[in-house]
C-alpha cells in the first residue's frame, strides 16, 4: 500500500551504499540498478569551502565490501523495484492508500494484560489462539486484514502511532533545511558525476553532489527555522530563482556552489531535517516498522535509505528463520535491528558534529586528522556500515 500515484513526485536523488546494494542484489538487481538506472559512484571528493582538497580517495566498494555505491534518481529506483516486486507471484501493488486506523492483530493475552486481567484461563486460551490478523482502514474507504504489516511509511508514520501510541512525542526539528535539486544534465564541466563530492564550511553549510545516471544531484545544508509550509517542491520559475539567490548569498565565494546552483534543475526541493530518539520496541501484535518510521537516520552519513532496505532484509531472512511464524520472526527482527539502528543514529549524529564545527582550529585539526587517516587507510573508517550482511547476521543471531 501507497499514498502516492504519480511515481514521478518521489523526491530527488539517493546514494546507496554497498550494505543497501547488497540487499538488491539478492534480487539480482545489482547490475541493471549500478549500470542501467543509477551512477555507479567510485570516488570522494571532500573539500573545503575555498575550494582546497581535505582528502580525495578511489571507495574501491566493489573490491573492498563486494558491491558498489551507486546514486540514483528516486523515481527511477522505485520504477525499478516495484517492477521487480510486480513480477513477483501474488504481489499486488495499491497505491492512492491513505492509511486512517490499524488494528495491529495483538492476541487476546495482551489485550488481558492490557485491561489488567490476570486470569490464567484467559492467558492459556489466547497462548493457543495467537496473534489476530491485523486490519487496515484507508481513506478511500477500502479496507484489509492482514497476517504481517510492515509500516514503511516515513518519519510521521501513521503506523508507528499504532504500534508505538499517538501521545509519542514528534520528531524534533534539527534546526538544518536542505535544497535539493536535479539538474537537467551531466554538468561535467563542473563535477564528475562518478564522483561523490561533499563541500564542507562552517556549522551545517554544506554542499554535495553525485550522478544518479543522466543528470547529477546537488544538495545545499543551510541553518534555517523550522518553515513547514514552505517545504516541498519549489516549482515556479519565480520561487526557483529566489532560492538561489539566497543560495549565492549564504555560499558566496564557494565557487563550485556559485557555478552550479545557476544550471537548470529538472526538480527543486527544500526539505527539513528532522530527528528521533531510538527506541527499544518496534513491534505490536502482527505489526512492525521499518526505515524512517522505525528510526529516522539524519543524511549525515547517506545511511537512510540503507538502513531501510536492511531493515527489509533482515526482516526477510527473520520470516524465512521461522517457516512463517510472524510473531517469532518480530521478536528476532526487534532484537536485532534496534542496537544497529541506535548505533547508526548515534555514529550519524557525531558524523554530523564533526563535519560541522565552527571553530577554525577545530576545523584545521580535523582536516589533518582526515588527511593522516586516509593517508594510512586509503579511506574513511566506514567497514562496520558497509559489510553488514544482513542473511549473515540472521543466520548467525542465537535464539
Amino acid at each position: 500500500m501507497q499514498v502516492i500515484k504519480d511515481n514521478w513526485h518521489a523526491g530527488g536523488g539517493i546514494s546507496l551504499a554497498p550494505n543497501g546494494m547488497r540487499v538488491l542484489s539478492r534480487l539480482g538487481l545489482t547490475e541493471q540498478l549500478a549500470g542501467q538506472v543509477g551512477e555507479e559512484l567510485l570516488d570522494f571528493n571532500l573539500l573545503g569551502s575555498e575550494g582546497e582538497t581535505i582528502v580525495s580517495f578511489k571507495q574501491r566498494s566493489r573490491e573492498r565490501y563486494g558491491h558498489p555505491a551507486v546514486g540514483f534518481r528516486r523515481y527511477r529506483l522505485r520504477a525499478a523495484l516495484l517492477e521487480a516486486a510486480r513480477r513477483e507471484p501474488g504481489v499486488t501493488i495499491h497505491t492512492g492508500h491513505r492509511l486512517v486506523s490499524l488494528d495491529c492483530g495483538e492476541a487476546a493475552a495482551s489485550a488481558a494484560a492490557a485491561t489488567g486481567s490476570s486470569s490464567s484461563t484467559s492467558s492459556v486460551a489466547s497462548s493457543a489462539a495467537g496473534p489476530r490478523p491485523a486490519t487496515l482502514v484507508f481513506e478511500n474507504g477500502a479496507s484489509f486484514t492482514a497476517d504481517l504489516v510492515v509500516g514503511c511509511d516515513g518519519i510521521r508514520s501513521r503506523v508507528r502511532a499504532a504500534v508505538r501510541g499517538a501521545d509519542e512525542p514528534p520528531p524534533s526539528y534539527t534546526g538544518t533545511e536542505e535544497v535539493i535539486c536535479i539538474t537537467r544534465g551531466r554538468n561535467e564541466d563542473l563535477v564528475p558525476p562518478s564522483g561523490l563530492n561533499l563541500i564542507l564550511g562552517t556549522g551545517p553549510r554544506q554542499f554535495g553532489t553525485y550522478g544518479v545516471g543522466p543528470e547529477v544531484m546537488w544538495f545545499a545544508s543551510r541553518r534555517r527555522p523550522e518553515s513547514r509550509d514552505s517545504w516541498g517542491a519549489v516549482k515556479t520559475p519565480q520561487e526557483q530563482e529566489a532560492v538561489r539567490r539566497e543560495l549565492l548569498e549564504e555560499f558566496k565565494g564557494w565557487t563550485l556552489v556559485e557555478q552550479l546552483v545557476q544550471r537548470d534543475v529538472d526538480i527543486m526541493m527544500r526539505v527539513g531535517i528532522y530527528d528521533r530518539p531510538p527506541v527499544s520496541s518496534w513491534v505490536r501484535g502482527v505489526v512492525t516498522l521499518a526505515g524512517d518510521a522505525a528510526s529516522p537516520i539524519p543524511p549525515n552519513l547517506g545511511q537512510g535509505g540503507n538502513k531501510a532496505l536492511e531493515d527489509a532484509g533482515v526482516l526477510v531472512e527473520c520470516i524465512r528463520r521461522f517457516r512463517g511464524d510472524v510473531p517469532a520472526a518480530l521478536q528476532l527482527y526487534q532484537r536485532l535491528r534496534v542496537p544497529r539502528a541506535a548505533a547508526l543514529l548515534g555514529d550519524t549524529r557525531k558524523g554530523g558534529e564533526v563535519s560541522g564545527l565552527d571553530s577554525p582550529l577545530f576545523i584545521a585539526v580535523r582536516n589533518a586528522l582526515l588527511r593522516a587517516f586516509v593517508g594510512v587507510t586509503g579511506g574513511l573508517p566506514l567497514g562496520w556500515l558497509w559489510s553488514y550482511d544482513t542473511k549473515k547476521v540472521v543466520r548467525e543471531a542465537r535464539l
